[in-house]
């Protein structure tokens, strides 16, 4: 059973009682915690009289329905239908070391079992200053110690080992089981009461899982990873050529691209949007996405023109293609064989020369 001094002195409920009540309620504490119903003031399937909780207590009979009465009336306690006296925080605290057990049992936390069926970690941590040690799983043993720390301020509990292993989950479910069934350890949750030699006895269990572990299991994952990444592969858009009926799309005007048709007149679009097409019609180009693709193209626009690569912007009257016919004449011609390339208006070793 966990106790938490703090959690007791701060509870307002608690302090609301006499100082002989909460005497009572610690041996109650006690009682609950040995019970078979954990929690409940059962001894066996008996809940005991107040006569009879006055001898397992130590107190005189006449004291006992006052001090009763006296926690119940501020709600220290609950009882059940059956009028069962039983602490809500002991059966919460119950419950999760249940549902942690039995989640272990199946590998994990059925949230995380997915990914806990995979390579890496099982690890030795403590200890609790009650002398516990948590052995669980984890890819990264000392980011999990992180958040065991946060969880028990001020206690000293270090990672005091760890085991690469082919499938986490299996062998923690394995090891849980091997600790409380085999090893009679007692535990909550992860966390287990061992002594020396129930560590040794681990770390030989450990190794033995290790080597009884099916090796194609990893292999099966990643041939499940990769298989998954084919078929995600194959959703990706075709590439296609570009449409004899293309026309350029609106960008919007916080775009780079928008921002830069936005200075252009009707001619200008026009004229860049027909070199568009006719530069990727003659190279065959194949796009994913043309739209993208033209919004490049306008980008680059304003890179040619401080180059002075051609393409005028504006009423310059000179269009882009006579610019390009006079590079092709020889003005600046080693600087723009490419784009002259790319346009159909400068010849190569294999055609035009």
């Amino acid at each position: 059973m966990k106790f938490y001094p703090s959690d007791w002195a701060s509870d307002e409920k608690l302090r609301m009682c006499s100082l002989a009540a909460r005497g009572l309620w610690i041996e109650m504490i006690a009682l609950m915690h040995r019970s078979d119903q954990y929690g409940h003031l059962l001894v066996g399937t008996i809940a005991p009289t107040d006569a009879q909780l006055a001898v397992l207590v130590g107190a005189s009979p006449d004291q006992i329905p006052g001090l009763i009465g006296e926690l119940e009336s501020v709600g220290v306690f609950s009882r059940t239908r059956k009028g069962v006296i039983y602490s809500r925080r002991m059966s919460r605290d119950q419950r999760k070391s249940d549902d942690a057990r039995t989640a272990g049992s199946k590998g994990g936390n059925p949230k995380l079992k997915k990914g806990y069926q995979a390579e890496g970690f099982i690890y030795l941590m403590g200890q609790r200053n009650d002398g516990a040690y948590k052995i669980g799983a984890s890819v990264n043993p000392y980011n999990r110690l992180k958040k065991v720390r946060a969880q028990y301020r001020g206690q000293d509990i270090q990672v005091v080992e760890q085991w690469a292993v082919p499938d986490m989950g299996a062998i923690e479910a394995d090891l849980h089981g091997f600790l409380t069934r085999t090893l009679g350890a007692k535990t909550q949750g992860e966390w287990f009461f061992l002594s020396p030699t129930n560590i040794s006895q681990l770390r030989e269990k450990v190794e033995t899982l290790k080597g009884d572990t099916n090796p194609q299991k990893p292999e099966a994952r990643n041939q499940r990873e990769k298989e998954e990444a084919n078929a995600s592969s194959k959703k990706a858009p075709a590439k296609t050529c570009i449409p004899d009926d293309w026309q350029p799309q609106s960008f919007g005007d916080d775009s780079e691209a928008g921002q830069i048709i936005s200075q252009w007149d009707e001619r200008k679009l026009r004229r860049e949007a027909e070199a568009f097409s006719q530069h990727h019609k003659a190279k065959g180009s194949k796009m994913a996405d043309w739209h993208q693709a033209w919004g490049t193209w306008v980008n680059n626009t304003v890179k040619f023109e401080r180059n002075g690569n051609g393409r005028q912007s504006g009423n310059s009257g000179a269009g882009e293609f006579q610019e390009l016919a006079r590079l092709a004449a020889g003005a600046g011609r080693p600087r723009q064989d490419q784009d002259l390339l790319d346009y159909g208006l400068l010849g190569n070793a294999e055609g035009f020369g």
